[in-house]
């Protein structure tokens, strides 16, 4: 999940972006160093030019959680791609 807590909180609703195990190639993609803390079994890499919003209620389960310095990268990542 990438979104703000606030989002589930105001609007049951959360952002998600595609994590694969292709390594970053592109605008966007930002390698996660830390698998483990993220719950990964293999070297993934965050793809934030792909994100999809969810009703919170369909997420079965958090596998893990980013590293801070894997947090900074996938911000950075999302502005790239946003624009904002």
């Amino acid at each position: 999940m990438v979104s703000h807590p606030d989002l589930t909180a105001r609007l049951g609703r959360v952002w998600v972006a595609m994590i694969t195990s292709v390594p970053p190639s592109g605008l966007g993609d930002a390698a996660i160093g830390d698998t483990a803390a993220a719950g990964l079994p293999v070297a993934s890499t965050l793809r934030a030019s792909k994100i999809a919003t969810l009703d919170a209620g369909r997420v079965i389960r958090v596998a893990g959680r980013l590293a801070d310095a894997d947090q900074k990268l996938a911000r950075r990542a999302l502005l790239a791609c946003s624009g904002f």
